[in-house]
């Protein structure tokens, strides 16, 4: 554990590097179609950006500059941005997969009310930047959780779940080498 403590900025650049190249290998593989290809780039490359975030608000966490200030609360609204921004991306990709190789013709509703959620989540998130509803700093320039903080799991939360219901409720109408996959995306971070 002291191991992972120690070299904890180290792992997640690396980590964002992975998801970097992931995310350009997405852009240039032919092997999927483009509708598809294009959530699965946005994915990997808000991962990246998140990782490179919670690491930047790690790193200026108690630095009381004007620079310091700044990188704090930039790095953990994106930080809250860019969760949402992962789970809007899967959802184009399940929209994508369910309607070519699922066979639906119709979008499943749960996956339009993601959307909403999304972005109900992320105007949420804006207002808590100005009303500290979510998080503070203090005078350290310290991140705080704030009395609404657990409100900032509802919605990833619930999307999640959304898109599980989806998930399991045509669960066969995809390859299996698809379904697992999915299924993981969907239960890990729960």
């Amino acid at each position: 554990m002291e191991f992972l403590r120690r070299h904890q900025l180290s792992i997640m650049l690396f980590l964002s590097g992975i998801c970097t190249v992931l995310a350009i290998l997405s852009f240039f593989t032919k092997s999927m179609p483009k509708k598809r290809r294009i959530p699965l780039m946005f994915l990997e490359f808000y991962a990246a950006l998140l990782l490179i975030m919670d690491r930047f608000a790690y790193i200026y966490r108690g630095d009381i500059t004007d620079f310091g200030w700044w990188m704090v609360r930039i790095a953990n609204f994106s930080v809250y941005l860019f969760s949402l921004c992962i789970l809007f991306a899967f959802n184009l990709y399940l929209i994508d997969l369910y309607t070519t190789e699922g066979g639906l013709k119709k979008v499943p509703r749960r996956l339009k009310i993601t959307e909403g959620f999304v972005a109900v989540g992320i105007i949420i998130l804006i207002i808590s930047s100005f009303t500290d509803f979510y998080y503070t700093f203090d005078s350290y320039n310290r991140y705080q959780r704030a009395s609404g903080f657990l409100l900032s799991y509802f919605f990833p939360f619930v999307i999640i779940l959304l898109q599980f219901s989806v998930i399991i409720q045509y669960y066969k109408r995809i390859p299996r080498f698809i379904r697992i996959p999915l299924l993981l995306f969907a239960v890990i971070p729960v």
